[in-house]
């Protein structure tokens, strides 16, 4: 998924006006702007593709060696956009070249307009038969539907959100190898006699009147749609390097990144919309599907913006925030 970390993966200590800027819905909106959900069977990549035939392709799916990458800007990426993984598994972003890579078209587009990169393609999986674009306006319904609730402080809209939330997640589900049953204390012996080939577990729940039982569930009736998950991820994350590689080019500071959100100056904003209207044509700031809005809370007997007036930030979901009012 997105990126978590602080500015060249090293802890920041900074004090001034300092906005907590966020994507408004970043996976719904990735959902509503993607070319839609891959039709057909994934076809094996031909092991003579040109890079020319590939990118003629409507998706695809592959492994290269990214043999030379130098940033499109005066100073570094602070927050790259490949990545390799530490001793302990997380992911360390940064603009240096890698092997084994794993990347889609959307990703690689990504590459190639904030990089100027050289790669080997190992090999992969391309889809050619057009897109169901079904998900895009069912998305942009469901969004419109938990904001007419929302207006009407009914409950009914954190339903919603959860809803368009958790789509894309249950696309790239792993198979679960076990299952959990709950069946009444009667029945156990029952249960038990029936079922003994596949049971793992079983757990008494003396303050009720069942018992829970663990067992081995069959992976090969697991079914999921990787490529529609895996997009989705993609283009969240193409719509944050739109923003945060562009202010990047400009020399705008951004400290830590959570996913769909960035921490940065509040002076540097306006620029950054400014800069965000003329390469893409349309608006930064808003309410809106793709836009960015501030996010911190207000809080009791605030008078004013909210901002935070020092940001502290060790690394991966460890930051703090000194939240201030005009007063």
């Amino acid at each position: 998924g997105g990126r978590t970390m602080t500015a060249n993966n090293e802890k920041q200590y900074v004090e001034g006006r300092i906005q907590d800027f966020d994507a408004v819905s970043l996976y719904p909106s990735a959902m509503y702007v993607m070319d839609g959900v891959p039709k057909g069977i994934p076809k094996v990549l031909p092991a003579d593709v040109s890079k020319e035939e590939l990118m003629s392709l409507d998706t695809f799916f592959i492994e290269i060696n990214i043999t030379k990458i130098q940033c499109k800007s005066e100073i570094p990426y602070k927050f790259g956009q490949v990545f390799r993984r530490n001793n302990a598994g997380s992911k360390i972003f940064d603009n240096k070249p890698i092997e084994k890579f794993y990347i889609d078209k959307v990703g690689l587009l990504d590459l190639l307009e904030f990089y100027e990169i050289e790669f080997d393609i190992i090999r992969g999986y391309y889809f050619d038969e057009g897109f169901n674009k079904k998900i895009n306006t069912f998305i942009e319904g469901l969004f419109n539907l938990r904001l007419r609730y929302k207006k009407e402080n009914n409950p009914l809209q954190t339903t919603i959100k959860l809803l368009l939330n958790s789509i894309y997640g249950k696309s790239i589900l792993k198979a679960m190898k076990t299952e959990t049953k709950s069946v009444p204390r009667e029945n156990i012996y029952k249960y038990i006699w029936r079922n003994y080939n596949f049971l793992t577990e079983i757990i008494d729940e003396p303050t009720i009147d069942k018992m829970y039982i663990k067992r081995v569930k069959p992976i090969n009736k697991h079914f999921n749609l990787p490529q529609f998950g895996a997009s989705v991820l993609s283009w969240s994350k193409h719509l944050m390097n739109r923003v945060m590689s562009s202010a990047e080019q400009k020399g705008i500071q951004i400290f830590y990144q959570d996913t769909d959100s960035m921490h940065l100056f509040e002076k540097d904003l306006p620029k950054l919309a400014d800069i965000f209207k003329f390469k893409y044509h349309s608006e930064l700031i808003g309410e809106k599907m793709c836009q960015f809005h501030n996010d911190f809370d207000r809080f009791d007997g605030a008078v004013g913006q909210i901002y935070s007036r020092k940001l502290i930030a060790l690394g991966k979901k460890s930051y703090l925030d000194i939240l201030v009012d005009e007063q």
